[in-house]
């Protein structure tokens, strides 16, 4: 995982809009789910959809193949990663 190579980005907690609502966790491959709005981690959410077929949230039918990455997000968690977002 890229976030475990940063041992510095370690010490600081990631916004929730940059943690997947699933894993908690910082985002490394970020997807849109259309049935719901919401950005996820790919793997997560596919895993999701292939064991409920719905959102997690809406409860909407889906699939896996109904994910689309989300470039946006995954730009700031990179940016995040390389301390953009430090005090």
């Amino acid at each position: 995982r890229r976030w475990a190579s940063h041992r510095r980005c370690a010490e600081v907690e990631p916004p929730d809009w940059l943690t997947c609502p699933l894993s908690k966790e910082l985002f490394d491959d970020p997807v849109v789910l259309p049935a719901d709005g919401r950005t996820y981690e790919r793997a997560r959410i596919v895993a999701w959809l292939d064991d409920h077929g719905s959102s997690p949230f809406t409860w909407s039918p889906a699939t896996g193949a109904d994910v689309v990455s989300n470039r946006n997000i995954l730009e700031a968690a990179d940016a995040f990663r390389a301390g953009a977002f430090r005090c």
